[in-house]
């Protein structure tokens, strides 16, 4: 695992390029935005159901929890399947996603008053946007693909932004890790020499002993 950590920059790049592959097609295809958004809620709900479910003691909120997992799954395999369509999405975009976005803030605040949702400044304040974005979806229903594509793309060049910035400093710490390991490389074998060296060298005991033979001799 060390030695992965020190390519840690190797990867930040890979992400980087990445993304910005991603963008470019989010900004190309404008259907992307629907197989996104439903493999999100497949993801975010399926992974979410045995930990939840075990978690939870109240039992009104643990059923509570397993409705919204359901609805995000169905959610999730209607934003796929209307990806494969052509026409007459956009309202169904908005109200499917602004729909889960209300159901996942209004379960969070109705958790919080039982203290089993971690109620943390940054919780709030982003399960607070997703209310707040859920029923500006909801009321306004269409929605263009083409600006939410691009919303998205903005995101992601962003996050690519901060992604390559983050390699930087890993290839620096990579490069500062390689020449510590030279610099050390060198001075063990420039002791292994000296050691060497020394243990060529008669001692003063064998000199003795050699002197006390000639005498003898």
């Amino acid at each position: 695992m060390k030695k992965l950590k020190r390519y840690a920059w190797l990867f930040d790049f890979i992400t980087a390029a990445l993304l910005i592959a991603l963008g470019i097609i989010f900004i190309a295809e404008s259907k992307i935005v629907f197989y996104l958004m439903g493999a999100l809620f497949l993801v975010f709900g399926v992974s979410r159901v045995i930990p939840l479910f075990k978690a939870t003691e109240n039992k009104t909120l643990k059923w509570l929890f397993v409705s919204e997992i359901i609805i995000e799954i169905i959610a999730g395999i209607i934003l796929i399947y209307l990806g494969t369509k052509e026409k007459g999405i956009g309202k169904a975009f908005g109200y499917i996603v602004g729909g889960v976005f209300y159901l996942r803030g209004f379960v969070y605040f109705f958790g919080t008053t039982f203290k089993t949702e971690p109620n943390t400044v940054m919780n709030f304040i982003f399960h607070f946007v997703l209310v707040s974005v859920g029923v500006m979806l909801l009321c306004v229903g269409h929605i263009k693909s083409d600006m939410v594509n691009i919303s998205i793309a903005t995101l992601l060049f962003i996050c690519v932004a901060f992604q390559i910035i983050r390699g930087i400093k890993d290839y620096k710490n990579y490069l500062s890790i390689i020449k510590t390991e030279d610099i050390t490389k060198k001075i063990k074998v420039k002791k292994e020499k000296k050691s060497k060296k020394n243990d060529s060298l008669p001692t003063s005991a064998e000199i003795k002993e050699s002197e006390q033979d000639n005498v003898v001799a």
